[in-house]
């Protein structure tokens, strides 16, 4: 009765399905060797052990699997800096994530020799392992190297268009989701509100970021977060020195925010 009560209250996981299935087999040895002559209720009762055993190894498996996603880390410096106070590395502190993280300081997307930069192209940070989830940040680079954030309207159209349909980055997420990845997206958050040496690529962000919302429209298995939710542009203390980087607690905020989208959006 208290298996059966925890059950209908909510409380019933893989434990206590564990626990109901032995229960179960308990009371069916009891009744079982007890109608049935010894040899053929020990044959039954035999038979059927093995069968709730299987149930249960099944069950624990999927409850383990459930638990526990892989995650890959890929993009810029946003996710590498702070080195073992970074943003993945406390990320992987939850035990309910599998953190791998491929990030690169510098990385972008629009490299005319992408097949000689490796990881500094960010769509080479993808190893061939098995991932449940993807989680992206990048395009500041681009912009910063390519145009100086001043006349990008080319650079933007070559990561994206203005519908969101082509261009690097949605060839590349869709590339990604069709292997049956979810794709994590991390908006970049604000620059201070002192100011800083991304200010002059807002307005470029802010459309990227327009035209990102567009393609996860057309395709469920992309999904956006913004940093800015995490980072406060008017506390000084969640940015590196440089007013470019996150500090220790500004990658500590950007974690904990990523854990509760990801675990939010699981199935």
């Amino acid at each position: 009765m208290v298996l059966l009560a925890l059950f209908y209250l909510g409380g019933f996981g893989a434990v206590g399905w564990g626990a109901l299935l032995a229960w179960g087999l308990a009371v069916f040895k009891r009744r079982v060797g007890g109608l049935r002559p010894e040899g053929e209720g020990r044959r039954v009762t035999g038979a059927m052990t093995r069968v709730f055993s299987i149930a249960l190894a099944s069950l624990l498996a999927t409850h383990a699997s459930a638990q526990t996603l892989d995650v890959l880390m890929i993009g810029d410096s946003v996710f590498e800096w702070n080195g073992a106070a970074s943003v993945p590395q406390i990320m992987s502190a939850d035990p309910r994530l599998k953190i791998r993280d491929e990030s690169v300081g510098g990385a972008r997307f629009s490299h005319p020799r992408r097949l000689f930069v490796g990881p500094m192209d960010i769509r080479a940070q993808v190893p061939r392992l098995p991932f449940d989830w993807v989680v992206i940040t990048g395009g500041a680079n681009d912009l910063a190297v390519e145009c100086g954030c001043e006349v990008c309207d080319a650079t933007v159209d070559t990561l994206i268009s203005d519908d969101g349909v082509l261009g690097e980055i949605p060839d590349f997420l869709t590339d990604l989701t069709s292997d049956g990845l979810q794709v994590l997206w991390a908006q970049y958050y604000a620059p201070p509100a002192t100011g800083g040496p991304f200010t002059a690529c807002v307005d470029e962000l802010v459309e990227i970021n327009a035209r990102l919302t567009a393609l996860a429209e057309t395709n469920d298995a992309i999904h956006l977060v913004n940093l800015a939710e995490a980072i406060d542009p008017g506390d000084l203390s969640l940015y590196d020195p440089d007013l470019v980087h996150p500090s220790p607690a500004g990658s500590a905020k950007i974690a904990a925010f990523l854990i509760e989208k990801i675990n939010t959006l699981r199935p």
